[in-house]
């Protein structure tokens, strides 16, 4: 008994754990739709390969036939009748071919697909990586506005004890009536502020909780960011976009070279045994075997149009692919500057919490003692819950710039 209990406890704990961010990535590629729909097209593409295969497999085939034929074709040799053809013929053939040679067309059309199989990869491997990026950029999203609302939440829960002690000290004499409207005019801007950061923690969560298919509870803190090393030039090779470029414009070159060897002599060896009703001509059964030869001579221009059609596509591809070199180029410089100052941003917004904080704190030493007032009081504060909300945005605009940069590069965010 101790050990079902011990399994079952164990299962409890690990349901009740906080969801982490390496934990979204992962579940973010189960059971979604848009991965499902790049893996039956990577299965679909390995299916068309297969029937490229084909032609290079032995054919075995079986043909049958019955005609009635009248009158029926009779000689008269020497007094007898030599019958050739009869009234009921029937003719059955067993016939085995096999593809020798075919002058490349075959070779080059399972080339294209085996690049087209590649693709298919590629853009599997694509989707992998937006499904990451979503989940890790609404993971952070939503805590960011978990920790807003936290935040909040004290500072609602502060400015409502100061107004009480205000309406205290009014009721005594001690400070004006316009201290206790101050401080109730604060206390109803933070319960607005509030609601909309239940509202935005709320959309936040909702799609989180869609891209995971998974009814979200806690949510696990994400680490101080350290300081990060760049190199000096990102490697674009690595990403899916140009390797689909790449890809393309070897398997529009293997379509070519097929377009071009469309009228190709082909040779194949054929064997077969047929089985009919026996006459003068034709014994009952009989063994055929030889090679075919076969050389289309002309097919009134259509193999040359497909190719100047593949020329055109490929050049377009060649196009195409440098324009998706210059782009990718620009995005990653882009997303590596944002990284850059947004780390800059955050470590800057730290030294303003110190400062704003420890402001807040002689301004209430200092209203405490009758040197200062409340409106200096709550300026400081507000100042202090200001760069408070700054880091924690900060913070989670650089773990969303980051996931953004990994795929960029064609990186993982699963470590």
């Amino acid at each position: 008994m101790k050990l079902p209990f011990l399994f079952l406890l164990l299962w409890g704990v690990s349901q009740a754990a906080p969801l982490t961010l390496e934990e979204a990535c992962r579940r973010s590629l189960q059971a979604q739709p848009r991965l499902q729909i790049s893996q039956a097209k990577v299965e679909r593409s390995q299916a068309f390969q297969q029937e490229a295969e084909t032609p290079w497999n032995p054919r075995l085939a079986l043909d049958a036939s019955y005609t009635y034929t009248t009158p029926n074709a009779v000689i008269q040799q020497m007094g007898q009748s030599i019958v050739f053809t009869q009234n009921h013929n029937y003719l059955a053939t067993l016939r085995l071919t096999q593809l020798l040679w075919s002058g490349g067309l075959y070779a080059n059309r399972l080339e294209a697909r085996r690049w087209q199989v590649a693709i298919a990869q590629e853009r599997d491997r694509d989707t992998r990586l937006q499904l990451q990026e979503e989940a890790a950029v609404a993971f952070v999203q939503a805590k960011s506005a978990e920790e807003s609302l936290g935040l909040n939440r004290r500072e609602l829960s502060q400015r409502e004890a100061q107004l009480t002690k205000s309406r205290q000290l009014f009721q005594r004499g001690t400070v004006a009536r316009y201290d206790v409207m101050r401080s109730e005019a604060e206390v109803a801007k933070i319960r607005q502020e509030l609601i909309e950061s239940e509202r935005r923690l709320e959309l936040r969560r909702n799609t989180l909780a869609s891209l995971l298919s998974l009814e979200l509870e806690e949510l696990a803190g994400l680490p101080e960011p350290r300081p990060f090393g760049l190199p000096d030039q990102e490697n674009l090779q690595e990403r899916p976009d140009m390797k689909v470029a790449q890809l393309a414009l070897r398997e529009a070159g293997a379509r070519l070279a097929a377009a071009e060897s469309e009228n190709s002599p082909s040779l194949s060896f054929q064997t077969d045994y047929q089985q009919r009703n026996s006459t003068a001509a034709f014994p009952p059964g009989q063994w055929n075997t030889g090679l075919v030869f076969s050389w289309p001579l002309y097919d009134q221009g259509v193999s040359q149009a497909q190719s100047r059609q593949v020329e055109a596509e490929l050049r377009e591809l060649q196009a195409q692919a440098l324009e998706v070199q210059r782009l990718a180029a620009l995005e990653v410089k882009q997303l590596r500057t944002d990284l850059v100052t947004r780390y800059a941003a955050w470590q800057a917004a730290q030294v303003q919490v110190r400062a704003a904080e420890e402001a807040a704190r002689v301004a209430l030493i200092r209203y405490q003692n009758g040197l200062s007032t409340q409106v200096e009081r709550l300026e400081a504060e507000v100042n202090a819950y200001r760069a408070g909300r700054e880091q924690i945005a900060l913070r989670y605009d650089l773990a969303a710039a980051e996931a953004r940069y990994k795929r960029a590069l064609g990186q993982e965010q699963l470590p």
